[in-house]
């Protein structure tokens, strides 16, 4: 259980109160919370992780969205009692797509009767008769790669 957890009403109160005046004074209001908070959330984040560290709480990603829960749960959170939530884990698939350029390295052994040259490996790749990955893989490098996408793909609460 989290620190900010364990607090009664009665002391989460003046903590809440003093966020909401930090989130003001940065412009982030509560309505604009209680509208769209995927929106606001970042912006919120911000205020309500210095303010958590001036009461000696803790300031990680599970608290922030423990405040910013009860905030939108509890508009009237000074004079009613505190819904408080609860905690769930999330699943997320985030995929990175990228173009690589990768220099991969084959060993061939081939037994011939006349010298093999560059050329005839070549023209014998280019007719199907010569792969060079049927070979030994003696390394494989990544010269180069560029991101091409970056989305979330899934979430889902486990």
């Amino acid at each position: 259980m989290r620190k900010i957890e364990q607090y009664p009403d009665k002391a989460l109160r003046p903590i809440l109160v003093s966020i909401v005046e930090s989130l003001e004074n940065e412009r982030v209001y509560l309505d604009d919370l209680l509208e769209d908070y995927e929106n606001t959330f970042t912006r919120a984040y911000g205020p309500i992780e210095s303010e958590l560290g001036t009461y000696g709480l803790g300031s990680e990603f599970e608290d922030v969205t423990f405040i910013i829960y009860i905030l939108l749960e509890n508009p009237k959170f000074t004079t009613e009692p505190i819904k408080r939530p609860k905690l769930r884990s999330y699943e997320i698939i985030h995929v990175y797509e990228r173009t690589a350029t990768i220099r991969d390295t084959y060993l061939n052994t081939y037994d011939s009767y006349i010298p093999i040259t560059k050329d005839m490996l070549m023209d014998l790749q280019s007719d199907g008769f010569y792969e060079p990955y049927d070979g030994e893989e003696l390394s494989s490098e990544v010269l180069d790669s560029d991101w091409t996408d970056d989305y979330i793909d899934n979430i889902r609460v486990i």
